[in-house]
């Protein structure tokens, strides 16, 4: 989304259906849904909004592009991304087992988001996380759309660490983590560090490229998060 490559870049992947889910839901209004009012609004918010705009943003659903079974890729997509938003509507079987490994991914991990969103014209939800915030959407309220992804968005970079799901509660009621908290910290300082600095540098009129090292360092990159969910020193 950007040629800047001094701005961490975040990666937000979106959890929804492909095919047919009722006779309105059809495999091209999903993807009509993706690319014109998910996608499209969320790059308009995040280059628009002082705080979102600061970092560069890739939105993106499941691919195959890198080859093997479909569900291996979503897996390690649901491992990795830093921000994960999960389209509730019609409770497609596929999007809810996903939500379910994300949600146990990211508590095992102690860190990453995930927005849940549906539909404001289907009321019912499962128990297991009707109680946690869901976005209410339509398509003829566009700017009610890119007011509440807005929100949250910035919830999720203020609050990388929020523990915003069932599982993440239970594990932090029994004070149970796999990522050592200190860990933890460790990588959101690093984060908020990078970006403070290349708002410094750019305030100064330098060339922030020597930085992006210390960024590299402060963002989570796919090759960064080791087998069992640890994050590696870049090199």
């Amino acid at each position: 989304m950007s040629d800047d490559n001094s701005r961490p870049l975040i990666d937000v992947y979106v959890v929804m259906p492909f095919s047919r889910t009722s006779e309105t839901h059809t495999q091209d209004y999903w993807n009509e849904h993706f690319a014109d009012f998910i996608s499209a609004r969320v790059k308009d918010v995040v280059q628009s909004d002082p705080p979102l705009a600061k970092l560069d943003w890739s939105v993106r659903r499941s691919s195959t592009a890198r080859g093997g079974p479909l569900n291996y890729e979503i897996v390690w997509d649901l491992l990795t991304a830093h921000i994960v938003i999960a389209d509730l509507t019609d409770l497609n079987f596929n999007v809810l087992y996903e939500l379910g490994v994300r949600h146990a991914l990211t508590a095992a991990l102690g860190s990453r988001r995930t927005i849940m969103i549906q539909d404001e014209t289907v009321f019912k939800l499962p128990f297991d996380f009707a109680n946690y915030a869901v976005i209410k959407y339509r398509h003829d309220k566009v700017d009610t759309w890119k007011r509440d992804i807005a929100d949250r968005l910035r919830s999720c970079i203020d609050s990388y660490q929020y523990r915003d799901n069932p599982v993440s509660m239970t594990f932090a009621q029994h004070s149970f983590s796999l990522q050592p908290q200190a860990q933890q910290d460790q990588a959101m300082e690093k984060f908020k560090a990078a970006l403070d600095a290349v708002e410094r540098m750019k305030s100064l009129g330098f060339d922030v490229k020597w930085i992006q090292e210390l960024i590299g360092q402060s963002v989570f990159r796919p090759q960064d998060v080791g087998p069992g969910g640890e994050i590696k020193n870049p090199s």
